[in-house]
């Protein structure tokens, strides 16, 4: 399982879901059902979020500067 995930493009699908030790999110994450990003560490997101159920879960900094 990586320890670091980037997306900085789009990730769509109809439920999405992304595990990581550290995730950063530059681009677009979008789901027309479930969205779920879970980082062990770090989640920072600077991008943009959006589904019908979205579920954001850190170990220990959770930040979005950006729209969800």
């Amino acid at each position: 399982m990586p320890t670091a995930r980037f997306v900085q493009g789009v990730i769509a699908g109809a439920d999405v879901g992304i595990t990581a030790g550290n995730l950063l999110n530059q681009g677009r994450i979008s789901g027309t059902g479930a969205v779920s990003l879970e980082a062990r560490n770090d989640l920072l997101n600077q991008g943009q979020i959006q589904g019908r159920d979205v579920a954001l879960v850190a170990g220990n900094n959770l930040v979005s500067e950006a729209s969800m």
